[in-house]
């Protein structure tokens, strides 16, 4: 027997202060690029093999603490 369980979830960003860079307090954000913490987060969705699911990037440094949240 084999079984395969798939889970939804996203990853968010959040600031010291609570405010959310992208995808908190249950909403969603769209693709793209998201400033924080002095660089540039690049979020995107299902872009084939390098990012089959969700892939945030980012080239840093980030100057204030950024808490990574994945959320179900």
């Amino acid at each position: 027997m084999q079984m395969t369980i798939f889970f939804v979830c996203f990853s968010a960003l959040r600031l010291q202060n609570g405010s959310y860079v992208m995808n908190g307090r249950g909403r969603l954000s769209r693709a793209g690029d998201f400033s924080a913490g002095g660089t540039t987060f690049t979020y995107r969705k299902r872009e084939g093999v390098g990012c089959p699911g969700e892939c945030v990037r980012a080239k840093g440094p980030v100057n204030q603490t950024i808490d990574v949240q994945v959320t179900l």
